[in-house]
C-alpha cells in the first residue's frame, strides 16, 4: 500500500512539473513602428520579460534601432512564461528622449500587447489599434 502511495505522489508531482513547464513556452507577436516623420527616430528597449526584435529598417534585439524618415521597422515581441513587459525609449530629432511602457500576455489563446504610460509628446503615438488585424501595440511617429 505504501509503495502505491509513493507512485501516486510521484505521478502527481511529475504531472504538475510538466504542466508548468509546458505553460512556460515562449510565444511571439508581430507589430510595427512606423516613422511617418521627416526625421529619423532611434528606439531602444529596456525589456523586463521577453524581448523586442526589430526587422526591416533595422535588425536588432531590443535596439538601438534607427528608423529613417518615412520608413517602418517591424517588431516581434517575445514572451517569457507567456508574458512580456518593458519600456520603449524614443529619441526623435532635437526633442528630449521619451518613453512608453508596454506589457502583454496571452488572453483567451490570443496575443495582447499594449502600451500603458507614456512621457512622449503627441507626435509619438504608442498605442495604435489597427483594424486590419484587430490588435493594439503599434507605434507611429509623425512631425
Amino acid at each position: 500500500m505504501k509503495k502505491q502511495w509513493q507512485l501516486r505522489t510521484m505521478f502527481v508531482f511529475l504531472s504538475l512539473f510538466f504542466i508548468s513547464f509546458s505553460n512556460a513556452r515562449a510565444e511571439s507577436w508581430n507589430r510595427a513602428v512606423k516613422n511617418s516623420s521627416s526625421q529619423p527616430v532611434t528606439i531602444t528597449v529596456d525589456a523586463g520579460r521577453g524581448n523586442v526584435w526589430f526587422t526591416g529598417a533595422c535588425n536588432s534585439e531590443n535596439g538601438p534601432c534607427t528608423i529613417p524618415p518615412n520608413s517602418q521597422a517591424n517588431t516581434k515581441f517575445t514572451t517569457t512564461a507567456g508574458m512580456c513587459n518593458g519600456t520603449f525609449k524614443f529619441k526623435h530629432g532635437s526633442a528630449p528622449e521619451c518613453t512608453c511602457r508596454y506589457f502583454g500576455g496571452t488572453q483567451s489563446s490570443a496575443p495582447a500587447v499594449r502600451f500603458s504610460s507614456s512621457t512622449c509628446p503627441p507626435n509619438i503615438k504608442c498605442n495604435i489599434f489597427t483594424t486590419s488585424d484587430q490588435w493594439w501595440g503599434y507605434v507611429e511617429i509623425t512631425d
